[in-house]
């Protein structure tokens, strides 16, 4: 994540494969990244004067229990005075409620005889889903957006949050109740095309390049059999899982079975599904009296991944199920966002920063000028892990084009971590 953004001078020796042509005296530094932490609200960014080409990090909020949230960047060009809408999924939390940013409520048990020395009922441990991170165009408050449709519908960028841990009954057998309990959520890829070995693969829709959730982590196979796990947000919102028996055999006999768990809820539209709901109070089973566990909630994003399962007592055995994690929620770039990436490692909690890189100062954006003028540019460049600008219309002092008619100003980047190439860039008139 970036954290901090460093305003250099481009002067002689001022950046790596820069020309002669490029040198100016040294500009002031840039406006200063700033970061947004949780609040349980949207926050706004209004972009400073003269910025043209931000770099934006997010990292969705983590599933309680310990699944982890998307960590993502990409870049965006922007103008003096635009406002962009921020939201900072929370992170999930045992037995807790939906997030903000749309992480699914954990399993909830109706009634609770008896509770463990942490709290807990009979043992039971599950986590609500974190919530995704998203900058946007249009506020969520908003009657109406600018450009038509829901607020959702101008997020530009969204960093999916992780499941949910589901419950474990924690009793002396372990054929149906060790089952995988952790929802997932980050998918590393190598963008633009992915990497179907670190997470399922990238889907491109009309409106940009979608990253699926990770599924629940269900892969232990073999005799246990008739469990599905919680699927991650893809092009539609995840299913939740389901556990609709649970055979343990020994040679060719059951030796323990459980049937009739709650299948966790499907996740709707940009909110995760909640983890399935214990109903009615269950006698306590085994001899510490722990009760059935309850699935962790699903993770929001641009679509929500699905709620955990419970799991229910053995058939014949004395054994309660463990309760199945949520899938994590997907996560989006719009197709205005330059240089998309994906963070090789989690992230350490929910956070947006945005970073100013690119400054116009002259030309204006939007400025009409008169024929015959002599305006000269003032532009400059941020430089960080990699980002430099490599070229502009003029050398930062020099004359612009006054030409009469419309023209656009432009200073060319190369955006890190991809390399790719780009442009930040104004427009203005002449008269």
């Amino acid at each position: 994540m970036l954290l901090v953004a460093l305003g250099v001078s481009l002067g002689a020796g001022g950046g790596a494969g820069l020309g002669s042509a490029l040198a100016a005296p040294a500009p002031k530094a840039l406006p200063a990244a700033q970061a947004f932490a949780p609040t349980g609200a949207e926050q706004v960014y209004v972009v400073p004067a003269g910025i043209a080409l931000i770099e934006t990090d997010l990292a969705g909020g983590n599933g309680g229990g310990g699944a982890v949230g998307m960590a993502e960047g990409g870049y965006l060009r922007v103008h003096a005075g635009e406002k962009l809408y921020v939201e900072v999924g929370a992170d999930g939390a045992y037995e807790g409620g939906a997030t903000f940013g749309g992480g699914g409520a954990a399993g909830a048990f109706a009634a609770c005889p008896q509770a463990d020395p942490d709290g807990r009922c009979g043992g039971s441990f599950a986590g609500s889903g974190g919530g995704a991170s998203d900058v946007r165009t249009c506020s969520e408050a908003a009657k109406r957006c600018a450009k038509g449709g829901a607020t959702l519908a101008s997020r530009m960028i969204v960093a999916g949050g992780g499941g949910g841990q589901g419950g474990d009954g924690f009793s002396p057998g372990w054929f149906c109740t060790q089952l995988p309990q952790h929802g997932f959520g980050l998918n590393r890829q190598a963008l633009p095309g992915g990497t179907p070995a670190n997470g399922p693969a990238p889907v491109q829709l009309a409106g940009g390049l979608l990253i699926p959730g990770e599924p629940a982590d269900y892969t232990y196979g073999g005799p246990i059999k008739d469990i599905t796990a919680s699927a991650g947000g893809a092009a539609s919102p995840g299913a939740g899982g389901s556990m609709t028996e649970c055979d343990t055999v020994s040679g060719s006999t059951v030796t323990e079975r459980f049937t009739g768990s709650i299948a966790g809820a499907a996740g709707s539209g940009a909110n995760g599904g909640a983890g399935a709901a214990v109903a009615g109070a269950f006698p306590p089973e085994g001899p510490n009296g722990y009760l059935p566990g309850s699935g962790g909630g699903g993770g929001g994003g641009y679509t929500g991944g699905g709620g955990g399962s419970t799991g229910e007592i053995c058939s014949g055995c004395n054994d309660p199920g463990g309760g199945m994690g949520g899938g994590g929620g997907s996560s989006f770039f719009a197709k205005a966002v330059l240089g998309a990436f994906i963070d090789q490692g989690p992230a350490s909690g929910p956070a947006v920063t945005i970073t100013p890189l690119v400054e116009i100062d002259r030309p204006k954006n939007g400025a009409v000028y008169r024929a015959g003028q002599r305006i000269k540019a003032q532009w400059e460049c941020g430089h960080y892990q990699g980002f430099a600008c490599s070229g502009a219309s003029v050398a930062d002092g020099k004359a612009i084009n006054m030409k009469p008619g419309k023209h656009t100003f432009t200073v060319k980047v190369s955006l890190s971590p991809t390399n790719a190439n780009a442009t930040a860039k104004v427009t203005y008139t002449v008269r």
